[in-house]
């Protein structure tokens, strides 16, 4: 079995929300045309939701009908706090693993104190122009190389009116997709914890995916989710006068970029 095997870690997948690709969406358009007029900016239309069209970006589920969303700066704070001592937490190149569709990238999170031969042997994660994915600032960098699923986009530059647009769609005869995983290291017997209404705060329900089996196990309608919840936070009495709204479990819909 490989050393990277037996480690034993908590995964977080890492999730792009409307406000990112906003704001990747703007960098990219103030870096491409840099003296384009105020008239040009109104009329430029929304299209980097056209390329990201892989699963990394989708709000359907491959695990699960329900998902705790978290930032990372949230994730990486909690796990200062209980594991290093308020210190930050050492990031690393992990590992890259293939699959059939898809490739992950696993940046490995660990304590300052064990920096032993356990890791090592994996290099720092540094920002670089040339770097999948980074950490700046309180924010994780992700430059993703496969943003597409099966319709495939070609970025069509209008230097004249300064504008940018995506052109296709084209088929793909094969997709395959990438993303960034975080591996945070945990010893035997201890768990990360969050508090429990910050929890309830950031869950979602989620769709079954179209790529994941209907005999999958592990994904529920939303109204036997909702049960679930209401056993795991029942109402307290306190909140009687709260709407029903307010009580059910936050259901996802698409995203409208």
């Amino acid at each position: 079995m490989n050393n990277k095997d037996c480690l034993p870690l908590v995964w977080w997948t890492l999730a792009v929300g409307r406000e990112e690709m906003w704001l990747a969406e703007r960098r990219l358009l103030e870096e491409t045309f840099k003296e384009r007029t105020e008239e040009q900016a109104w009329s430029q239309r929304s299209f980097l939701k056209k390329f990201a069209s892989s699963p990394a970006f989708s709000e359907t589920s491959m695990y699960g009908s329900c998902r705790f969303t978290f930032t990372v700066e949230e994730v990486l704070k909690a796990y200062s706090k209980q594991f290093c001592s308020g210190q930050l937490p050492i990031m690393r190149v992990f590992k890259t693993s293939l699959y059939k569709k898809q490739v992950m990238y696993a940046v490995l999170v660990h304590r300052p104190n064990d920096n032993n031969e356990n890791f090592k042997q994996y290099p720092e994660l540094l920002d670089g122009p040339n770097a999948i994915c980074a950490y700046r600032d309180g924010r994780f960098i992700w430059r993703p190389q496969a943003m597409c699923g099966q319709d495939r986009y070609k970025l069509k530059i209008d230097m004249v009116n300064n504008l940018a647009d995506g052109e296709g769609p084209f088929q793909k005869p094969y997709c395959v997709w990438d993303h960034v995983a975080l591996a945070l290291h945990v010893k035997s017997g201890e768990v990360l914890k969050f508090d429990s209404d910050d929890m309830r705060k950031n869950l979602s329900f989620c769709e079954r995916d179209q790529s994941v089996p209907k005999s999958a196990t592990g994904f529920d309608t939303y109204e036997d989710a909702q049960k679930e919840i209401t056993l795991l936070w029942p109402p307290k009495e306190a909140s009687l006068e709260q709407s029903a709204a307010d009580l059910c479990l936050e259901k996802k819909r698409p995203r409208d970029y």
